[in-house]
């Protein structure tokens, strides 16, 4: 379970984000329950905080910095924070009912995302209501995304009720 907590101004967003990462090979080894900092065995949280511009009509430029500062984001020689960060910059677009957000990211330096600064994401998200009553319509959206850095791509479909 991922927790976040938002707060939204006009055109900056605040997110603090508790990423919770199971270790899928054994079930049993991790507790949620479990916040430890100094160990990144003892606990699988990770704690994230964003900062983003959401643009404006005017100029549809959104940027986003993202940092992870308290968890497993540890370098596992000396046990001490990366402190990996991620920065993302992204262009909105409307075409006739579909909402698209073209975006580049990257990692400022070794850490989580990559062991050097490098660009993990480039891609194209499309979202759109599809109208099922006069009173619901279902949000939903399509992903590409390419991670240069691990010569890798992935599409996703998500739908939001």
């Amino acid at each position: 379970m991922d927790l976040f907590l938002t707060y939204e101004t006009k055109f900056i967003t605040f997110t603090v984000n508790d990423y919770f990462n199971e270790d899928e090979s054994n079930l049993s080894l991790n507790k949620y329950m479990k916040w430890d900092n100094n160990d990144s065995i003892n606990t699988s949280h990770t704690i994230e905080g964003v900062i983003s511009y959401n643009g404006t009509e005017s100029l549809p430029l959104s940027l986003k910095a993202a940092t992870f500062f308290y968890g497993n984001d540890k370098d596992t020689v000396n046990n001490k924070n990366f402190y990996s960060t991620y920065v993302e910059l992204a262009y909105n677009q409307s075409l006739k009912n579909v909402e698209l957000k073209y975006f580049v990211g990257g990692t400022i330096k070794k850490g989580y995302y990559a062991n050097s600064p490098a660009i993990i994401n480039l891609g194209l998200i499309a979202s759109r209501q599809i109208k099922i009553t006069e009173q619901f319509s279902l949000p939903v959206n399509m992903s590409i995304i390419l991670n240069p850095k691990a010569n890798d791509i992935f599409v996703t479909f998500g739908m939001t009720f």
